[in-house]
């Protein structure tokens, strides 16, 4: 906090070379559409061929880059100062580069490293589309107001972290979420390995016919758990139970059969892993529908190549919601933060603020209503609770 705060003052023109910060190392498959995006952004604007990504977990990192195709050449390093300062001296910025800024005391001490040291080289710095999270003390918004003004230029993902009031009086693009521009591209899924495409088709397996509902949930509690305890409870029991309630109702009024098919986005991160909540909504519903689990830790082509043999899609990861936009698959959206967050956010960008709803104010009348609505074109229809 020391270091003189402002942006460099080198113009940015053409950028070969850039090192990449931001939230990498979890095993979230939407950082790997994030990279991928940021990695395409940076090409198209700057003209960046070569980039070097800091992460918390380095072979993991590199495990999902594998999985995407990028135009540019990309290697891995651990998000440590010493390592940030070696990559810097052979590159021609600093990006933070897609997810979100968030009031973590030990992230922001790396960002805050990271950007002296760029400022010290006289290197601009750029944030690139994130995310605007909370910060919940004083000293950890001063540590992010000082990240966002030595930016040399700022663009965040959605119109809602553009109103945060860390960035108030500093010049901001809207723009949209990184993962945008990299799924927008997968035409063909050049990067789908064979055993997702087999586990798609067992897992859907005698549901031809069916109104196919895809889901995907996340931990709503902040703690770690023990994955050694899978009776502990990750997500809300209450709304766990209102969720339940409405997937059985609507099955029950569907014309069709419906078949629920839960996908992960984060299937082993550290107790807070998605098949947590998967097995929770199957103690839920207790057999009362049809729900199909993918327990497995899908690519993200993978994730892709189920979306788009489903009718409509439940998600309450914000990647979760972006996959599916990007299908375009039918999309309700379920924002774990009281207040409104980032999923709702998304759905009101895109002129679907219906379609959104937060956890603590949740029913299963409203939940089926809006699947009645979204599943409408593939004929089906709900009687009243």
């Amino acid at each position: 906090l020391a270091v003189p705060a402002g942006a460099s003052t080198l113009a940015l023109e053409n950028l070969n070379s850039v090192v990449i910060i931001g939230a990498y190392g979890g095993d979230h498959i939407g950082d790997a559409a994030i990279l991928g995006g940021t990695l395409i952004g940076l090409h198209r604007r700057y003209g960046v061929t070569r980039a070097t990504v800091m992460s918390g977990r380095p072979e993991h990192t590199r495990r999902l880059a594998e999985g995407i195709s990028k135009p540019v050449s990309i290697d891995v390093a651990p998000y440590q100062a010493r390592a940030v300062k070696l990559a810097l001296a052979s590159a021609d910025a600093l990006v933070l580069g897609g997810g979100p800024l968030y009031g973590s005391p030990r992230v922001l001490a790396r960002h805050l490293a990271a950007v002296a040291s760029a400022r010290s080289m006289g290197l601009p710095f750029i944030v690139e589309r994130i995310g605007m999270s909370r910060f919940g003390d004083p000293l950890t918004r001063r540590a992010g107001r000082h990240i966002l003004r030595s930016a040399a230029c700022i663009s965040v993902r959605t119109s809602g972290s553009a109103r945060h009031p860390l960035l108030h009086g500093l010049n901001v693009e809207v723009g949209r979420d990184p993962a945008f521009d990299y799924l927008a591209g997968r035409e063909v899924l050049d990067r789908l390995p064979s055993t997702d495409a087999a586990e798609v088709e067992s897992l859907l397996a005698g549901s031809e016919g069916s109104l196919k509902v895809g889901i995907n949930l996340r931990a709503t509690h902040d703690d770690w758990q023990d994955l050694s305890d899978l009776s502990q409870d990750t997500v809300d029991p209450d709304f766990m139970q209102k969720l339940a309630h409405g997937l059985i109702a609507f099955a029950r009024g569907s014309r069709r059969p419906v078949t629920y098919v839960y996908f992960p986005m984060n299937a082993i991160q550290l107790g807070m892993s998605d098949l947590s909540a998967a097995y929770e909504l199957r103690r839920a519903v207790r057999g009362a529908v049809d729900l199909r689990v993918w327990e497995a830790d899908p690519s993200l082509d993978g994730v892709i190549h189920l979306l788009r043999q489903l009718d409509v899609a439940v998600a309450m990861r914000f990647h979760g919601a972006v996959f599916a936009l990007t299908q375009n698959v039918p999309l309700i959206g379920l924002d774990y933060f009281a207040g409104g967050g980032k999923v709702s956010e998304l759905l009101t960008d895109v002129g679907r603020a219906e379609d959104a709803c937060e956890v603590t104010n949740f029913s299963p009348d409203w939940q089926v209503q809006r699947l009645t609505v979204r599943a409408s074109g593939t004929e089906s229809r709900v009687e009243a609770l």
